[in-house]
């Protein structure tokens, strides 16, 4: 199977070492994989020799050689795995003082096999950080490189910092006193389900070489809340005002909320609130565990109803409320309202049958295709392999050149896949289907005959929009496949993050507090302009030059700034000025 290069290129283009200290860093992660590699000691003696005190560092032709076979043999089998959402899944990170390293395994039999590593260096902020705190951002990092595998499923931290441990514990309270920035984490770390360890520092030689030898440049000012998952909802939303209202009315949620303000918790009883009064925070009156919003009790069953609106399973519901609110027992609540719901229950699938997978595939790259009769009318149903994003519409027609008219249409919004795979049917096989597809310059392949299972992805998205159609009669099409596109996955990215590379704004985040974002992140070129720096300002008066100098007096909003120049002030978006240089 092709591995992802991006997975790998922390090992193909880690730095070549220049100290005796970076190779024995290198020599760290090679000797953690040695069981893998075969004839080590003959391959790495170039290596080897370098690390003796009595021996000049002078980095060789031979060494050379070995450094670049040791990376190209560790990016590939048998030393990595490919990604099984079944399987365990281990996360280890580490931290440099120039660097932060994590690696994504699964543990088999004791033996840790890597799925993906990943390394950037520090800023230069970062690099002033105490080692804890270091630490605790290599955590953070790994868990945003490698959301879309670990979102909505159980796996291990594995750190070298002690503390840490304690600090991070899932089943523990925070600390009393803790750093801003480690309560920080702690919140961001409340979307996971994970179990955290400490082992020793020796043992975590593979993920301390990336953090001495990182790749990636620091990502200028992340956003730790960007990438939430988002659902969509085919009924209205109750109004914010209403909110407010019902938190108002819920005694102990309104208890929770005072307590908070004054730091007085000893009229809140015993609870889950309690539990994480730690982890609690307010804004505009609302509570929140981490970014989840705490629901009042009076409003939960209509948040169920809303949740459950296009009849989706425990697990993706629970995915689904994960990132977006809480309230002690959801987890129990959610299960009770799919197991008792007459709908879900009555089109239950049947266990699915076992297929022969393809290659895996990156987005939009190869898609099935299959035509269903659903309720009497035909329906063409396309998926992509790499982000499971379903296509479908209603055919009146299911001749050749009316499948080729809809398969047009979808590929002008989302380009032409290099193939597009399909049973035996005879739209499919005649001589202008295959023609006009060798035009386009689309592969087409064909499942053999009498083998449905070799068109599993098809199969597989004709379920889902037969489910979604026999579950919500009344509701059009399109709606329910935006649902669908919105809901993540088993890795934990919904189809449109991974096809589109962001979440779908639906109508649930419509009453949920907006976060607002700084200017800088709308406007890249803002953060160029502080107030009393010498400037370009754009003139429109015909009887002046086209540019004239001029000073920034203050920002005017998200994208303006008040300019002063002869004779008065200017006021112009960050597009009309630009930085003058005094001689």
């Amino acid at each position: 199977k092709s591995i992802d290069p991006e997975l790998v290129r922390p090992v193909l283009d880690f730095p070549t070492p220049t100290t005796p200290s970076e190779v024995k860093s290198f020599m760290g992660l090679v000797q953690f994989y040695g069981q893998f590699l075969e004839n080590l000691s003959s391959v790495a003696a170039p290596l080897h020799e370098l690390t003796r005190q009595d021996v000049e560092f002078h980095w060789s032709n031979e060494a050379e050689v070995s450094f670049n076979k040791i990376k190209k043999t560790l990016a590939n089998a048998p030393i990595l795995a490919h990604y099984d959402p079944s399987a365990p899944l281990l996360l280890t990170t580490d931290a440099s003082p120039i660097g932060l390293g994590a690696i994504l395994s699964h543990p088999v039999e004791g033996v840790e096999r890597p799925v993906a590593f990943a390394s950037r260096k520090l800023t230069k902020a970062e690099k002033n950080y105490s080692q804890i705190d270091r630490e605790a951002t290599g955590i953070i990092f790994g868990l945003e490189r490698f959301e879309r595998y670990l979102l909505g499923r159980k796996f291990t931290i594995k750190t070298d910092n002690q503390p840490l441990k304690f600090i991070f514990n899932p089943k523990k309270e925070l600390p009393t006193v803790v750093t801003a920035r480690l309560s920080r984490y702690a919140l961001r770390l409340t979307m996971f389900d994970f179990d955290i360890q400490h082992v020793k520092g020796t043992l975590l030689s593979h993920a301390d070489a990336f953090s001495r030898g990182p790749v990636d440049e620091p990502e200028p000012n992340p956003d730790e809340t960007d990438k939430l998952i988002c659902f969509a909802l085919t009924d209205l939303s109750p109004h914010e005002n209403e909110l407010h209202e019902a938190v108002k009315r819920d005694d102990l949620l309104s208890s929770a909320i005072e307590a908070a303000h004054s730091g007085d918790w000893s009229k809140v009883p015993p609870g889950p609130l309690m539990n994480k009064r730690n982890q609690l925070s307010v804004k505009d009156d609302l509570m929140f565990w981490g970014i989840r919003l705490v629901v009042p009790s009076s409003l939960r069953s209509k948040f169920l109803e809303e949740l459950h609106l296009s009849h989706r399973g425990i697990v993706k519901m629970k995915a689904l409320a994960r990132c977006k609110f809480w309230w002690p027992g959801i987890d129990g609540d959610i299960e009770d309202k799919v197991s008792t719901c007459k709908t879900c229950q009555e089109n239950s699938p049947s266990p699915p049958s076992e297929f022969t997978p393809f290659e895996p595939s990156v987005e939009w790259e190869r898609v099935h295709i299959d035509y269903a009769k659903i309720n009497g009318r035909d329906v063409l149903v396309l998926v992509d392999a790499g982000s499971k994003w379903i296509e479908a519409t209603y055919m009146s027609n299911t001749s050749s050149v009316h499948t080729l008219n809809q398969l047009l249409s979808w590929f002008c919004r989302f380009g032409f896949p290099h193939t597009i795979h399909s049973d035996n049917g005879p739209q499919f096989v005649n001589h202008i289907f295959q023609a006009k597809l060798q035009s386009w310059g689309v592969k087409q392949s064909l499942s053999p005959p009498y083998h449905p299972q070799s068109n599993g992805q098809a199969e597989r998205a004709v379920r889902v929009v037969k489910d979604l159609i026999k579950k919500n009669p009344n509701i059009p099409l399109d709606q329910l496949l935006f649902s669908y596109r919105a809901t993540p996955l088993s890795g934990g990215s919904s189809p449109a993050e991974l096809l589109l590379s962001k979440p779908l704004r639906t109508r649930i985040d419509g009453f949920l507090p907006r976060h607002s974002s700084s200017s800088s992140s709308h406007h890249p070129n803002a953060s160029k302009f502080t107030p009393n720096v010498d400037v370009w300002c754009r003139s429109f008066n015909k009887r002046t030059a086209k540019w004239i100098p001029g000073k920034t007096i203050s920002s005017v909003g998200n994208s303006l700034w008040l300019v002063k120049v002869d004779g008065g002030t200017h006021t112009r978006h960050i597009n009309q000025l630009r930085l003058r240089r005094s001689r």
